[in-house]
């Protein structure tokens, strides 16, 4: 009994086809210069914003910002359109008093 896949290929062989795939090396030199891409542009697809601060997303193509801010975390972004730039939002506490030295270089 013959193997259907042994005949397969060689009908395929009498006719002239090559059963190997043509431009092998092209293909994978196509592949590796895509997953070096991709290599280089992931570490800065990702932007961490930190607790105490929110990210503000700025759009290089079109120029501009977004209206809502990023809060902590990890956030995806285009690396080639979009930039984050981050700004402390955390509270600070000013003490104010109502007296007559305040103000005054003596005044701690």
């Amino acid at each position: 009994m013959a193997n259907p896949i042994t005949d397969m290929l060689n009908s395929m062989r009498s006719r002239g086809d090559d059963v190997t795939p043509r431009g092998g090396i092209s293909k994978i030199l196509k592949i590796g210069a895509v997953l070096l891409v991709i290599v280089f542009l992931l570490p800065s697809m990702f932007t961490y914003v930190e607790p105490g601060h929110v990210g503000i997303l700025i759009h290089r193509a079109g120029g501009g910002v977004d209206k809502t801010p990023l809060g902590a975390g990890l956030h995806l972004r285009n690396p080639l359109l979009s930039a984050i730039e981050e700004y402390p939002v955390y509270m600070q506490t000013l003490v104010l008093a109502r007296t007559s030295s305040e103000g005054s270089p003596n005044n701690d």
